[in-house]
């Protein structure tokens, strides 16, 4: 994925197709390492089966028009990637196909200058389980916010990013463990950063460990998939200029004593990786990043 000129530091990275109007973005109301034992917290009724049980139906907005809320949810924010958005979602549709389970891919386009918007509509034709939502370029970390409050009504919510650098056969290891956990993120094993990317993220990681605690090491990682009543919870606590909600999100995860499960995932092979590197803008991100997990943590 892209940078993207109004999101200074985005991660190594709807014309709608669910009935929902451009640029609209439904409100939701509001560990040590490795895979923590179950035990009492405080995250009240309403597991996956318990949701299903009745007739009642809370997950709020989300709903894809024609199509039920799906078992899961795949959010992918999209910003100039028209020459790989084939491959990701051919490779994607056959990993989701395989679990026998519901889904609907959201793809946020968030203002891409070159084709991504036009091959995502043309991929759509051949596709009913592509939604496909348009708005502003507002950066990496608002794209990602937009494609979790249109998901979270699924029962989970799988997120990737669109420059399809990470192997998809991790997957299939988080898809096995859910039932018994509320996080599961595969950790990169190789971002290929330069030194001081590699010191960013280790700052980052330093702040939520000790503000919060230290289940998770990439907290910022984008191959995570998050049980949606989890999701929609956390997403009412944070603040919707996050610059990376991914952090926050994990934050959240740890600090609520959630049950979270760590697995690994490795670059692609054959695929020529892109670095990143840091530059003024990415500096200025990184620091707003970080002061915002602060007051996240004292408004927690």
């Amino acid at each position: 994925m892209q940078y993207s000129p109004a999101d200074p530091e985005r991660p190594e990275e709807g014309i709608p197709g669910g009935g929902l109007s451009a640029g609209g973005r439904p409100e939701i109301p509001g560990g040590e390492e490795g895979r923590r034992s179950e035990g009492a917290d405080d995250r009240g009724p309403g597991g996956e089966e318990g949701r299903r049980a009745g007739g009642a139906d809370d997950r709020g907005p989300g709903r894809a028009a024609g199509r039920g809320t799906p078992t899961l949810a795949v959010v992918i924010p999209v910003y100039n990637e028209e020459k790989n958005l084939g491959g990701l979602l051919r490779d994607w549709q056959a990993v989701l196909d395989g679990i026998g389970a519901d889904y609907t891919i959201f793809l946020i386009d968030d203002g891409s200058k070159d084709g991504s918007l036009r091959v995502l509509k043309e991929m759509q034709q051949e596709n009913a389980r592509l939604n496909i939502h348009t708005q502003p370029n507002a950066g990496h970390g608002p794209a990602i916010l937009c494609g979790y409050r249109l998901a979270a009504a699924a029962d989970w919510v799988f997120q990737i990013d669109s420059d399809h650098q990470l192997d998809t056969s991790a997957f299939a290891d988080l898809w096995a463990h859910r039932e018994k956990y509320d996080l599961l993120v595969a950790e990169r094993t190789d971002k290929n950063a330069t030194a001081g990317r590699r010191r960013i993220s280790a700052v980052s990681h330093l702040i939520v460990q000790v503000l919060f605690g230290s289940a998770i090491r990439d907290v910022n990682c984008p191959y995570r998939l998050m049980r949606g009543c989890e999701l929609r919870t956390a997403l009412g606590k944070v603040p919707p200029d996050s610059f990376a909600p991914n952090v926050l999100l994990s934050a959240w995860f740890v600090l609520k004593k959630r049950r979270i499960f760590t697995g690994a995932v490795d670059i692609r092979q054959g695929i020529v990786l892109r670095q990143s590197r840091v530059s003024r803008h990415i500096f200025r991100g990184a620091l707003k990043s970080f002061v915002q997990t602060i007051l996240f943590r004292i408004r927690l």
